[in-house]
């Protein structure tokens, strides 16, 4: 035996890493399964499709220096009819490419990303998002392609991608600007119907995503968003935006923000499982103890009746009555409008 340097056998790990998956049969899951094509795949994403169909996008470092982090592509394939696709190549630029989000939209996995242009991430203005489309058989529909301005702040843009009526609805943040002596971004909104259309402002005001969740609800699309401070939800009805009262305050409990996950329950609640850091020492030390945090909160409007005055206190036949009612929302998120009805005996 021979002693083999670290940077060699890390590149022969890198080699030999390769992607597995297992599938849900009569409620069992398989054994893991090699997804072929994927030997060198690094930082993988998946999404689920229709028909039990899903996709995987994943980087392979292509010098196979470990050192050099920045020259890695991204790759996509689908399952689809029981059968993983060929590997397509998404990006081809030696990039730096995070944040990778896709969504199933219409008839297509609409992928969007951040990229780096000269891999310096202390630079402004050269950091775009990116988009590029995948069909359901693995089919490279469109290319790579940058969506919207250069990002003027530190740091990569989140893409907080999700879907609203067969519709892909991008929100991004960008170009800073100071309020009440705080500083925050303007949040803008892209809508994808197989080409994007123009940013619009959408009012909302944030101070860096670093993370978020994104569901589709009946009548609307409800966003959890964490900025490493708090999370909070954001309620999209179909024409426009509305933020709620924060979730949880990372700050106050002395959380990570790091291994925070969600789940969204139809109906009125969300379920958010906090798996994080105990203390207020937010480096990773194994000998920190972590500890599992779950909550079901209520984040989507709901209303109830609160109060009911009537009057005058004397009534008399064929005179009015005024009903003033109050109505509370229990809710997390502003609601829209609403009606009223009373009824008497029945009618």
């Amino acid at each position: 035996p021979f002693p083999v340097p670290q940077e060699e056998l890390l590149r022969l790990m890198d080699q030999n890493r390769q992607l597995f998956y297992r599938l849900n049969v009569n409620s069992e899951w398989t054994d893991m399964i090699p997804i072929p094509g994927t030997f060198k795949a690094k930082k993988a994403t998946l999404e689920t499709g229709v028909d039990n169909g899903a996709i995987v996008i994943f980087s392979r470092d292509h010098n196979e220096d470990v050192s050099v982090f920045s020259d890695d592509e991204l790759y996509a394939m689908t399952f689809h009819e029981n059968h993983w696709s060929v590997p397509v190549r998404l990006t081809t630029n030696s990039q730096l490419e995070v944040n990778v989000q896709v969504k199933w939209v219409g008839d297509r996995y609409l992928i969007v990303w951040s990229g780096d242009q000269d891999n310096d991430i202390t630079t402004r203005q050269d950091k775009y998002l990116y988009s590029a489309v995948v069909s359901r058989d693995g089919t490279l529909l469109n290319t790579a392609a940058s969506i919207g301005p250069a990002f003027e702040q530190d740091g990569f843009p989140y893409p907080i991608l999700g879907v609203h009526d067969g519709e892909g609805v991008l929100l991004w943040e960008s170009v800073e600007r100071t309020y009440q002596g705080e500083t925050n971004s303007i949040v803008w909104e892209q809508k994808y119907t197989g080409s994007w259309s123009n940013p619009i402002d959408t009012g909302i005001s944030l101070s860096g995503v670093h993370d978020a969740a994104v569901y589709e609800t009946d009548g609307g699309c409800l966003a959890i968003l964490n900025d490493g401070s708090r999370i909070w939800p954001l309620y999209y009805n179909g024409l426009e935006w509305t933020g709620g009262k924060d979730i949880a305050d990372i700050r106050a409990s002395g959380l990570s923000h790091q291994d925070i996950d969600y789940s969204y329950r139809s109906g009125q609640d969300l379920d958010v499982g906090l798996i994080a850091r105990i203390g207020l020492d937010k480096e990773v030390d194994p000998s920190t103890p972590s500890g599992i945090y779950h909550a079901s909160l209520p984040v989507l409007p709901d209303l109830a009746f609160a109060a009911m005055q009537d009057g005058p206190s004397v009534k008399k036949i064929g005179k009015t009555v005024t009903l003033d009612m109050e109505i509370v929302n229990q809710g997390g998120i502003p609601s829209q409008d609403y009606n009223v009805e009373i009824f008497s005996d029945g009618e």
